[in-house]
C-alpha cells in the first residue's frame, strides 16, 4: 500500500538535492538558497568520456533486461510529487504488473546511501503520479552496467520523507547549517571555499 504523508511543505526541490543533502546539507544551502554556481573539479569533466562509453554498453545490456521482464522502457521521464520535489528519471520499465524506475550511475563501486535515497525519491513521485505502487527499482552502475535491485521499503519511504523535511528546514533558515567536518568529503566538494569554518 502506498504511504500518505501527513505534512505539507511548499519548497520546490529538485530531486538531485536529496543526493546532495546526503553528501552534505551545506551543498543544498549554497546551491538552492544562495544560488551559488559551483566550479566543478577536473575529474567531473573527465567523466564525460566514460559516460559516453557507458551509454554504448547500456544499449547492449538493456534489451536483455527488458526481454527478461517482458517490459517496455520509457526514458527521461519527468516526475513530480504534490509535496514539491521533482526531477527527470533516467528511465521506467513498464510491465503488466510493475513500474520499475531505473537510474544510471557511472561509478564502478556499489552505489551508496545518497544514490539509493535519490532513486527512492523518484520512485515515490512515480507511484504518486501513476497511482500504482512501486515495489522495486534498479540502479545500473559501472562500465559493465551491473544491476542493483532496491526494494522500496517503509524505511526508505521514511528516509525520503525525513530528508525532504530536513531540506525544507535548511531552505527556510538563512543561516549556514552546522555540519561536522569531514575531510574526506570536504576535499572533493566544490563549495569548500565558501565554508569559512573549515581548515582543510
Amino acid at each position: 500500500m502506498m504511504s500518505s504523508w501527513s505534512f505539507k511543505m511548499n519548497a520546490e526541490i529538485p530531486i538531485n538535492m536529496f543526493r546532495q543533502f546526503a553528501f552534505c546539507p551545506r551543498v543544498v544551502f549554497f546551491r538552492e538558497l544562495k544560488h551559488i554556481n559551483p566550479v566543478y573539479p577536473l575529474w567531473v569533466e573527465q567523466g564525460t568520456e566514460k559516460h559516453e562509453k557507458r551509454n554504448a554498453t547500456l544499449k547492449k545490456k538493456l534489451p536483455k533486461i527488458l526481454r527478461y521482464l517482458n517490459g517496455k522502457l520509457d526514458v527521461e521521464v519527468p516526475v513530480r510529487s504534490n509535496f514539491g520535489f521533482f526531477g527527470v528519471l533516467d528511465g521506467v520499465i513498464r510491465t503488466e504488473e510493475e513500474l520499475i524506475p531505473i537510474e544510471f550511475k557511472s561509478s564502478t563501486s556499489k552505489p551508496g546511501k545518497s544514490a539509493l535515497l535519490q532513486l527512492s525519491a523518484y520512485a515515490v513521485c512515480l507511484e504518486e503520479m501513476e497511482g500504482k505502487e512501486v515495489k522495486r527499482s534498479f540502479l545500473l552502475y559501472g562500465d559493465r552496467v551491473k544491476v542493483w535491485e532496491i526494494h522500496l521499503s517503509k524505511d526508505l519511504r521514511k528516509m525520503v520523507r525525513e530528508t525532504y523535511q530536513n531540506i525544507n528546514e535548511v531552505m527556510s533558515t538563512p543561516i549556514l547549517p552546522y555540519v561536522a567536518t569531514s575531510p574526506t568529503k570536504c576535499v572533493q566538494c566544490e563549495y569548500l571555499n565558501y565554508c569559512n569554518d573549515r581548515n582543510i
